[in-house]
């Protein structure tokens, strides 16, 4: 049932369920506070759907979910993409590497998304070898920068190359991420569709390339604001 219907005595021009808040994330990502991201029923769906896209999955897709879920990392790449592209989810109760091989090999898993210490226990781990994971075609990694080693070490043991990415919960949270068949290693590659990235100094003018500078983003998927910053419990973006 919508949060809000006429029946509730609104009426229809006041009533738009896409920009309706769907969740409330909390993050401390840009300063120590933590803050409610306050993220739309239209915000989450449109970064799942175009995150898919970037990564080209679809409905033959089997995902593997190991991530808590109340993280919008996991919330999107693990839950509500491949729930919106009609593909098969797998959830399990906790994270091991023998876990990781046991369920790839049962459901021939074809996409993995996880954190860089993930990474680094697979690549360490004597439970799980390529064999293994042959049918996955997408390691993705989010919530942390991942190291240059993990990278190495991971397409070493394992033949394949990790997409990095990159995001914040206030953007639900998909921003960027490296495309199959061009996958850069320390780079957390291009924008997905539908997002708009600049990289600006603390006047907001753009800087050159190779030029340090703060990220500003722009998109449907970016939230309506922090909850409860202001007495109307909206803070505009």
């Amino acid at each position: 049932r919508p949060v809000r219907t006429k029946e509730d005595g609104i009426g229809d021009d006041q009533v738009n369920e896409m920009c309706d808040v769907a969740a409330v994330l909390y993050t401390s990502g840009t300063t120590s506070c933590a803050k409610g991201a306050m993220l739309s029923h239209e915000n989450l769906i449109s970064n799942a759907l175009n995150f898919s896209e970037a990564v080209e999955t679809n409905e033959r897709d089997v995902h593997l979910c190991m991530l808590p879920m109340s993280h919008s990392f996991a919330a999107t790449v693990c839950m509500n993409m491949p729930l919106l592209t009609g593909a098969t989810l797998i959830v399990a109760q906790r994270f091991s590497p023998s876990a990781v091989a046991h369920i790839c090999t049962k459901y021939n898993v074809t996409t993995f998304a996880a954190v860089p210490s993930m990474f680094a226990m697979l690549n360490s781990s004597d439970r799980i070898f390529t064999d293994d994971v042959k049918t996955v075609k997408r390691w993705i990694s989010g919530g942390a920068a991942l190291p240059q080693k993990v990278f190495d070490d991971f397409e070493n043991k394992f033949k394949s190359r990790i997409q990095e990415g990159y995001g914040l919960t206030e953007a639900s949270p998909v921003v960027c991420v490296n495309r199959l068949g061009a996958i850069r290693k320390g780079s957390v590659g291009q924008t997905i569709p539908e997002v708009e990235l600049r990289i600006v100094d603390d006047e907001f003018n753009l800087v050159l390339g190779g030029s340090l500078g703060q990220i500003i983003v722009g998109g449907k998927g970016v939230m309506k604001g922090y909850f409860n910053t202001l007495k109307d419990g909206l803070c505009s973006v």
